[in-house]
């Protein structure tokens, strides 16, 4: 939402490097201050780990199981979902790349209602999710819908909101 401003101002490159910035700083910040357990982290209280670990449980030694890679590649709901996938992320993707240089082009917007325009439609999904989430699991605690048709009924509405907020 806020590429338009930074092109008009500092240019298009500036929308890069600040992302680029960002991400290096949040990648630093990771590193020093992560952990890769609560037991090793320097960041947490005594009183907070124990309460992680007690919550966590006993986890005891687990067989390890082949993954059916053969069975899962040549599985048909695989194969469609892989397609299905690929054809949301063109389209999500087309769009998001698309979108501004439409916008300027054709319909004459400035670069900075370019940047909030173009940025509506993924602002609504984000914004949508989460009601849509509390509202799928409304629906699987009613049992409404089995979490198969529950999964693809969300799916659906979402991949309707994403093209009806494009058009």
């Amino acid at each position: 939402m806020v590429s338009g401003f930074i092109a008009e101002y500092w240019g298009w490159p500036a929308i890069f490097y600040l992302n680029g910035t960002l991400g290096a700083l949040w990648t630093v910040a990771y590193v020093f201050l992560g952990s890769p357990s609560p037991q090793s982290s320097k960041m947490i209280s005594d009183q907070e780990r124990s309460y992680i670990q007690t919550s966590l449980g006993q986890v005891g030694e687990q067989k390890k199981l082949q993954t059916p890679w053969k069975a899962i590649w040549t599985s048909l709901p695989f194969i469609s979902l892989i397609i299905a996938h690929c054809g949301q992320n063109w389209g999500f993707w087309t769009l998001m790349t698309e979108m501004p240089s439409y916008m300027k082009q054709v319909l004459g917007v400035d670069i900075k209602a370019n940047g909030l325009m173009s940025a509506l439609p993924y602002l609504a999904m984000y914004m949508l999710s989460f009601p849509f989430g509390f509202l799928s699991d409304f629906i699987l605690k009613k049992q409404w819908l089995s979490i198969t048709a529950c999964r693809k009924f969300s799916n659906s509405i979402g991949m309707l909101f994403t093209k009806l907020t494009a058009c």
